[in-house]
């Protein structure tokens, strides 16, 4: 059994991302959400490296406003990549705390 190196709690919640970097256009499926990171499952994700630093262009599941996220590559596994938001500003912090507070009351945890 693997152990797992989250800092924060999951939740099950799903919505999609609009564009991974300049050129890698989507939409892909958001799996999992912390106030740390996110899992977003791709067809290709041998294309992203461990350590890997992208850009993150979606909708806020909350409000439905563009969200622009700087985030690191945390995992790569067989159907996505896991990463950890790097960089936010006071502002994007505080939107993900909202979010994920919303709706972790309603959206079961993911367990490891």
């Amino acid at each position: 059994m693997t152990r797992d190196r989250r800092k924060k709690p999951r939740i099950d919640l799903h919505f999609k991302i609009i564009r991974i970097g300049q050129k890698d256009k989507g939409p892909y499926e958001v799996k999992d959400l912390s106030i740390g990171g996110l899992f977003i499952e791709t067809k290709k994700p041998s294309k992203y490296r461990q350590g890997d630093e992208i850009e993150l262009v979606m909708r806020e599941p909350a409000d439905n406003k563009f969200m622009r996220l700087q985030a690191r590559v945390a995992h790569v596994g067989n159907n996505g990549i896991g990463v950890e938001f790097i960089n936010l500003t006071e502002g994007d912090q505080k939107i993900l705390e909202t979010c994920f507070n919303l709706f972790r009351h309603t959206l079961p945890k993911v367990e490891s």
